[in-house]
């Protein structure tokens, strides 16, 4: 879904914030359902000792059941996971669980070498992909690729129950501190519990790499016995989490939404579903009509409106899209993806002014600041600036993208083509003397 640099513009109209890691994994990341994470769970950040702005919740679209840390305070949730959760508390005792390994320095192994890369390239790391399928050299994932997908998580998450269990008791501290209650974690490890009857190739990827024995739950079933005064949830997070879940279901299920929303369903979560399913089988004109209905009843709702624009986006009616966008950055300010978005739109029209380009600049330099590892940003930069008609600083920020996608022949191919081409002193030539350092730090990690 990435621009070319320098050629014609091809593939805009693909969802805007969904990044390709291979037929099975795949990256998503969305304002709303990352701003309902990060403000449930910066009562527990604060209790883990850490700070709500150095953690990051990322979406992993699988229909399976896991949550994992990698690259430094980076929280990977898969959608089968939110999905399961009947309610926000259960998703708040998984986060409260992997805050407990992040205090804990259990992942502390291959830690350099991960922290600069993309969180694509983390997520195929982990995995066991390799390169290849990260840099699009790779063909369609096989049964062995799959094999390698479930041994690399295996072996690179895989916590010893003496870990598991500091997790646990560190998770029910935090969800005391915050005053949360431990039920919703109790729940979900129910769940859970037949998992390890089952096979080993059989059971979901979270009890792989998180043992689980009764011992544990028995402790968790102690702790509430002895008194469990937390919040269970309140009502804005559990309407939230309807949100949430509707938009994954609609995005990730959208053959299948009939079956979790039906027809006389009309609620606002139904409804939600529907409309994204609708726009993911690209019957946009259905799915802007009932993006209206729900704006019409909450017309100040921003992440309706990003919504919309989305669909707009996709529908080919750009300049709609970009009314949407700006009012929905105008709520959002903080929003990486919104800036992102709205300048993909800016750059879809053939006859962007150099005032237009400046602006779309702009937009992704400030986006950079807050989501530096994503490729798209580089991409999206190096077409910006390459339209504007600087090709040098096009080059360094495909350089930059090449490095976080963890392509190590492409970013030397880019860099050698920069040397001496930006004054010493220069923002340009500090940028990319920090990239050659980045690229040294990367390969002494490796040795």
């Amino acid at each position: 879904m990435f621009l070319r640099f320098l050629l014609a513009v091809f593939i805009l109209l693909l969802p805007p914030q969904a990044y390709a890691q291979s037929a099975d994994m795949v990256i998503v990341r969305d304002t709303e359902v990352e701003d309902y994470l990060k403000a449930w769970s910066k009562p527990l950040i604060q209790a883990a000792g850490l700070s709500p702005e150095t953690v990051r919740f990322i979406l992993v679209q699988s229909p399976d059941l896991n949550a994992f840390v990698a690259g430094g305070p980076n929280i990977f949730i898969y959608t089968g996971l939110i999905e399961r959760t009947k309610t926000p508390n259960e998703l708040l005792g998984v986060t409260a669980h992997e805050l407990g390994h992040i205090s804990g320095g259990h992942l502390i192994r291959a830690r350099g070498a991960m922290e600069n890369a993309s969180f694509e390239a983390i997520l195929g790391t982990v995995l066991g992909l390799g390169v290849a399928a990260l840099t699009g050299e790779g063909g369609a994932a096989s049964a062995g690729a799959m094999l390698g997908q479930s041994v690399g998580m295996t072996n690179y998450l895989h916590f010893s129950r003496t870990q598991e269990a500091s997790a646990d008791q560190a998770a029910m501290r935090f969800l005391a501190s915050a005053d949360m209650s431990s039920k919703g974690f109790l729940e979900f490890f129910k769940t859970l519990e037949d998992q390890e009857l089952l096979p080993a190739g059989q059971q979901n990827a979270y009890v792989r790499t998180h043992p689980l024995t009764r011992d544990r739950i028995t402790t968790i079933e102690a702790r509430l016995q002895g008194g469990d005064t937390g919040v269970m949830d309140n009502k804005t997070r559990i309407e939230q989490h309807k949100l949430m879940r509707a938009k994954l279901i609609g995005y990730t299920k959208p053959q299948q939404v009939n079956s979790y929303y039906p027809a006389n369903d009309t609620s606002v979560a139904a409804r939600y579903a529907h409309a994204i399913a609708l726009y993911r089988k690209d019957s946009h004109a259905s799915a802007i009509s009932l993006m209206d209905g729900l704006l019409k009843e909450a017309p100040a709702n921003p992440y309706f409106k990003e919504q919309q624009a989305q669909i707009l986006f996709a529908s080919g009616k750009v300049n709609e899209s970009i009314a949407l966008y700006r009012a929905a950055l105008g709520a959002l300010p903080h929003s990486a993806f919104i800036r992102m978005d709205l300048a993909q739109a800016l750059l879809s029209r053939p006859q962007a002014t150099q005032q237009e380009l400046q602006e779309v600049i702009a937009l992704l330099k400030r986006a950079k600041q807050d989501e530096p590892r994503m490729p798209k940003i580089y991409r999206l930069l190096a077409t910006a600036y390459g339209r504007a008609g600087d090709e040098k600083t096009a080059h360094l920020n495909l350089a930059e993208e090449a490095f976080l996608k963890k392509d190590k022949k492409r970013t030397k191919e880019l860099v050698k083509r920069l040397e001496g081409a930006f004054p010493a002193g220069s923002r340009e030539y500090i940028q990319l003397q920090d990239l050659l350092q980045q690229i040294k730090t990367a390969e002494n990690d490796e040795d």
